[in-house]
């Protein structure tokens, strides 16, 4: 009954999570108009759109990039990376920073060293990730918020007012839109977990099998 009760509360707050955000996006676009709100609609889509397109190549172009430069900084603290030049070629030298020194990386199977690798590669999706919806995302806001002071004055006039409504409605189309890429993340990271459980099982096992 405990875990009946815990997943219904997870239910329960994510439901309310997400009528929050379409009802705050239903009235941001009530109050910015039919015009800002299909404007932030195109745009916000054209980001996403770029975002799902571009992220398995940037994770792999964070992956073999060659990041030989930052080790100088880091072997103060993890002098295990001393050698370090890429994700792709030295993958394998930060697997006994994840695992412990109790396993010799040696007698790994190659299933287990390419589910490690697969691992890594979504965690360089998560930093990409991270990156592009902080300070990238700050950055195109700013370019988009020129090009409409440029290209779409703003007239508060009886017209734009009557645009409130559409607005309105744009702005549920925002927050489903957000509410889409939001249930999609999620589906990634509870893929990600179940990789994460497999690699900790198998790290398990063979703890076992070595003692």
């Amino acid at each position: 009954m405990y875990f009946l009760a815990f997943d219904f509360g997870i239910l329960l707050s994510l439901n309310l999570i997400f009528y929050i955000v379409l009802g705050l996006a239903v009235l941001f676009g009530f109050l910015s108009g039919f015009k800002k709100s299909l404007f932030k609609l195109i745009t916000m889509a054209i980001y996403y759109i770029v975002f799902f397109t571009t992220l398995n190549l940037m994770a792999n172009v964070l992956w073999s990039a060659d990041l030989s430069f930052a080790v100088p900084y880091l072997t103060d603290f993890l002098p295990e990376l001393s050698g370090f030049t890429s994700f792709e070629a030295s993958y394998e030298s930060l697997l006994p920073l994840v695992a412990g020194d109790s396993i010799d990386t040696a007698t790994l199977s190659p299933e287990f060293i390419e589910l490690f690798a697969s691992l890594m590669i979504f965690v360089l999706k998560i930093v990409w990730t991270v990156l592009y919806f902080t300070v990238l995302l700050v950055i195109y806001k700013f370019i988009c918020f020129i090009i409409r002071i440029i290209f779409f004055k703003n007239k508060k006039d009886k017209e734009h007012k009557k645009s409130r409504l559409f607005g309105a409605l744009v702005g549920a189309g925002n927050g489903a839109l957000a509410l889409f890429i939001m249930i999609v993340m999620m589906g990634g990271v509870m893929s990600s977990m179940d990789s994460l459980l497999k690699l900790m099982t198998s790290s398990t096992t063979l703890m076992e099998e070595t003692s």
